[in-house]
């Protein structure tokens, strides 16, 4: 996106397939795009981050939000959950564009060492991620089953101790 520093699109890319979503007219809220989070301390990290951004975003007890039908445009191809997936382009960019998506991701839905989804394309391309840092990284599946479905939750598992923050910056 124009005007926007490279990193921090990335870093915002990777909070919103870890934690994002949009919303269209068919749910009364016009090109809304939100990021969930409950957790304190990540959720004033995502305040500060989220004010570098040309979108004023307005939280909302759980959800940051805003109204853009450019973002909404870009980030509708990212799907539920189950279809989130990490654009090819991040993939030739250089390594700290790398290592800022994968801050956003592990902020959003990492801890640690590990981090959880339930894309399995989205669980392969953060393991090929790690790798092109020269991270080692292994992927395991917990298959979880209710009345109505199975849900197959992957862990990515990476060697190094804690990937939170990779790119060397405090936000």
């Amino acid at each position: 996106f124009p005007g926007i520093e490279h990193g921090d699109w990335a870093e915002f890319l990777g909070w919103f397939i870890a934690e994002g979503h949009v919303l269209n007219r068919s749910t009364g809220k016009d090109n809304l795009v939100g990021i969930s989070q409950l957790h304190p301390e990540k959720t004033k990290y995502l305040h500060g981050f989220l004010q570098r951004l040309p979108w004023e975003f307005k939280y909302s007890g759980h959800t940051f939000q805003t109204w853009s039908q450019e973002l909404w445009n870009y980030l509708s191809q990212f799907g539920h959950a189950i279809d989130k997936f990490i654009p090819d382009s991040i993939f030739t960019a250089p390594s700290e564009i790398k290592a800022r998506l994968l801050n956003g991701l592990w902020m959003g839905d990492g801890s640690q060492r590990l981090y959880y989804t339930i894309s399995r394309k989205l669980a392969d391309q953060v393991s090929a991620l790690l790798a092109h840092l020269g991270i080692a990284s292994c992927i395991s599946v917990d298959s979880r089953r209710d009345d109505r479905h199975q849900t197959d939750l992957f862990a990515v598992s990476a060697r190094e101790r804690n990937l939170v923050n990779l790119h060397g910056k405090d936000g």
